[in-house]
């Protein structure tokens, strides 16, 4: 059966290729775990399912490097069980493999080898996709609020997904309000990240030609493709492509087009008897090369932010610092309080200018610093 060596090849490929732990992804749940509230004492534009999960996932199975690869890892063998499954059932076997295969090639290649809200959100909007459920692209919603573009498309069932918005926000504003920051809850995911955040400085990033370049490349064949047949197929999974697409604006990150990634493996496999030999030759041709130049970058490279200097770093803030007071991370490798088992000051933020520009933010910041006597200051320029 093929469908095994080519789940295993994806396995083998994120096994041996340089993993990359967004510090955020062990920072939240950490501090959640130290008595931090979220949005109150940690500054987080995200809507808050995700986060939620990833807090009770470690306190389940432990705070660690290895266990956040293993749930990153099965949240990517999960995507490619449903891409396989929508597409051999919809298209046939053959495109089902097809599918798969495009996506354990491409998905790699897009900063695909590490957790971030986009590539948790796959294998929801996979499934809301077949299932074409607005409750779980609401789910999807209230793990990352960009999901916000996709609503279109479920514009003949928008009484469900109103419905399904609307519960889940109640549900989230009797829990926040339970807990005592709810002003918090309101104001950073909703208010600040959907109207101030976009305008503040630092944020907006469009990338450049090259990253351009690698972000289109998967997309060129399945759009033509689509383009040439589309009077004779279902405008659906374009149509999930196109604006998944949008997830990677307005800050640009390859990672982002995870789940568009996911629909256009599908968007192949629809049309996967009318690829034309050539189109595909070329295909084959630059994901060599793409690979080629991947795997002189980044096979068996040390994990991205868990490098031997920031481990050393982490050793030498925990042997002349102690764990009852505070310290201040400023600009500084986050994940190094995990490492030292230290805490930062309330309320914590990562040293961005979005946050920090807020009026009166610096100076909560600040009060907040001689309230809690910090002890250490841990920077980088």
């Amino acid at each position: 059966m093929i469908l095994i060596p080519i789940l295993l090849a994806h396995l083998l490929l994120l096994a041996n290729l340089r993993f990359e732990a967004w510090p955020e992804m062990l920072v939240y749940p950490y501090l959640l775990d130290h008595g931090f509230k979220l949005y109150q004492d940690i500054i987080n534009p995200y809507a808050p399912i995700f986060t939620g999960f990833l807090y009770f996932f470690f306190k389940v199975f432990g705070l660690s490097l290895s266990n956040l690869k293993l749930l990153t890892w099965g949240i990517i063998f999960a995507s490619d069980i449903i891409i396989y499954r929508i597409a051999s059932r919809r298209y046939g076997h053959i495109a089902g493999l097809l599918a798969l295969s495009f996506f354990v090639i491409f998905q790699p290649l897009l900063d695909g080898n590490g957790l971030w809200y986009d590539l948790a959100l796959t294998p929801v909007l996979l499934l809301a996709f077949d299932r074409q459920s607005p409750f779980l692209v609401a789910v999807a919603f209230f793990m990352k609020q960009s999901v916000l573009w996709l609503f279109v498309i479920l514009f003949k069932k928008w009484r469900q997904l109103l419905i399904s918005l609307i519960s889940l926000f109640l549900i989230s504003y009797f829990l926040f309000l339970v807990s005592g920051n709810l002003a918090a809850y309101l104001f950073w995911p909703w208010h600040f990240a959907l109207t101030i955040m976009p305008t503040m400085p630092g944020h907006k990033d469009w990338g450049t030609p090259g990253l351009w370049f690698m972000a289109l490349i998967p997309f060129i064949l399945p759009t033509l493709l689509w383009l040439r047949h589309r009077r004779f197929n279902s405008p659906e999974p374009f149509l999930w492509m196109s604006l998944s697409f949008l997830l990677i604006l307005p800050r640009f990150g390859l990672f982002h087009l995870q789940p568009a990634l996911a629909f256009t493996a599908l968007v192949l496999a629809q049309h996967s008897r009318k690829i034309p030999k050539l189109f595909l030759a070329c295909y084959i041709v630059i994901s060599s090369f793409l690979w080629f130049r991947h795997i002189k970058l980044f096979w068996h490279q040390p994990t991205r932010f868990f490098e031997p200097e920031i481990m050393q770093a982490a050793e030498k803030l925990k042997s002349f610092t102690v764990p009852e007071k505070p310290i201040l991370f400023l600009n500084a490798p986050d994940q190094i309080m995990i490492l030292a088992n230290r805490l930062p000051a309330k309320p914590w933020a990562i040293t961005f200018p979005w946050y920090l520009e807020l009026p009166g933010m610096q100076q909560r910041f600040i009060d907040a610093l001689i309230n809690q006597q910090v002890q250490a200051i841990v920077f980088s320029p």
